[in-house]
Parts: C-alpha cells; structure tokens; sequence
C-alpha cells in the first residue's frame, strides 16, 4: 500500500513539470507511456504455476459467483466476521471520494501547472496513513471509531473551503480514513476461521458497492450541489457510520 501511494506521489509531482512544460498535452502522452510500460512489466515476471483445488477451476460468472456465494454463507454464519465485512466495505468504499478531490482545486485560481503539486497533500496523506496503520494496528475499536469520525470531519470541513489550506485538511482526513479502512482489513483476516479468499470477497464487493452508490449520488447531485458539497455530504453517512465501529469491528489479536 505504501509503495503504491510513493508511486502516485511521484507521478503527481511530475505531472507539474509535464504541463509547465508541454501543457496537458505532454502530461497525456507521458501517461501513455507509463500505461505502456506498465502493461509490459509483468512480462519480466517468471512463470509458474500454482497449486489449484477444484475451487481454483471454477472460472468465470458461475465461478465467481459460487464464491461469492460460499463467502456471504461464511461470513453470515459468524457475527463478528459478518460485522468486520460491513466495516471494511464502508470504509473502504468511501475513499471512493478521492476521484472528486482533484475538482476542489476547480474555484482556487491556481495555475494549471500548480495544480498537480497541490494534488501532492492527499497522495502523501495515503502514504503516511497507510505507514501509520501498521503502527497503529492494535488501537481499540473505540479509538479506530474516534479516527474515523475525525477523519470524516477534516474531510467535509475541509471540502468547503477553497482555499489549498482547505485541501491539505482534506487530505489530512483522507489519510485518517485509509489508516482506519486498512486497519479494518487486518482486523477482518484476523477473524476469518474459515477460507480467507470467499469472505474477502465478499468484502471487496461490498466496497465496490459502495463506491457505485457514492458515484451514483454525486452524478445525481452534481446539478444541484456543487463539488465541495457533495464531497462534505459524502462524509456525513461516514460520521453516523463511526457509531457503529466500536461494536462491528472486532479487537486488535493479542
């Protein structure tokens, strides 16, 4: 996680140079041929072959599905593994909000090579709230509920101002967000007893839902709120959801 958000940071802080340089146009075709790259490097990977089960040869929708199916049965006959599924799709679908973050920068009159720089606060925010998560792994339910109810409000008050002060809030809140829903990841694989890979995903589902419903909202609203709204109002289902965390979320493994 840590590695992948040093990727972005890098990214992001090249992209200012890029459009400084070429304008936008330079940045796309440099996008381009990272995607290319990208593309060809599994290609360098050695080929190998792993052990399979008859559930690895269930491929395709009947595959999938069957899984899927196996993890809601795991999960539902397991309280607090059902719970941690519900808490790790919520707070993880919610970072789904990310995409929205670049469009706050839309009202600061910043230049368009400034932009990416700006962008930099929440990709070092993930970076240190993934960092911090492992560190933080073994805080109380209760303290992981504070961390999100905090993280939720930096983000919504942060949203409303538009001002770069306003967007380094939002990051702050972000990473806090990210440090919760990874820490809530651990807590889950923590308490599967039975086949990890069915109840996980599960849970990836469940964030995928999320995440569409977070889209749906803000492509309903978008004509009659703007962007730092809807990013704030985003939130609000998060800060009642924190409630619920120091009862859904199971306890650090001693």
């Amino acid at each position: 996680e840590v590695a992948g958000a040093g990727g972005v940071i890098a990214g992001t802080a090249l992209a200012g140079p890029l459009v400084g340089l070429g304008g936008y146009e330079a940045a796309g075709w440099a996008s381009i041929a990272i995607g290319v790259l990208a593309t060809a490097l599994p290609m360098a990977l050695p080929a190998s072959r792993p052990a399979t089960s008859v559930e690895d040869d269930e491929v395709g929708p009947d595959g999938y599905l069957a899984t899927l199916r196996a993890g809601v049965i795991e999960a539902g006959r397991q309280g607090p593994v059902r719970r941690a599924v519900v808490t790790v799709a919520a707070l993880t679908g919610i970072t789904a909000v990310e995409e929205y973050v670049p469009l706050l920068t839309a009202g600061m009159e910043l230049a368009s090579a400034t932009v990416p720089l700006v962008l930099l606060f929440p990709a070092i925010a993930v970076a240190i709230g993934a960092e911090l998560s492992g560190r933080l792994g073994g805080i109380s339910p209760r303290r992981v509920a504070a961390l999100v109810a905090v993280g939720a409000a930096l983000v919504a008050v942060g949203a409303l101002v538009r001002h770069p002060a306003g967007l380094a809030v939002v990051a702050v809140g972000y990473g806090a967000i990210t440090c919760c829903s990874l820490i809530a990841g651990a807590r889950l694989q923590d308490a599967i007893t039975g086949p990890r890979a069915t109840v996980t995903s599960v849970a990836g589902f469940g964030t995928e839902v999320v995440a569409l419903a977070i889209f749906a909202g803000a492509g309903s609203g978008s004509g009659l709120v703007a962007t730092p709204g809807l990013v704030a109002a985003t939130m609000l289902p998060l800060l009642a959801f924190a409630v619920l965390v120091p009862r859904w979320l199971p306890a650090a493994r001693a």
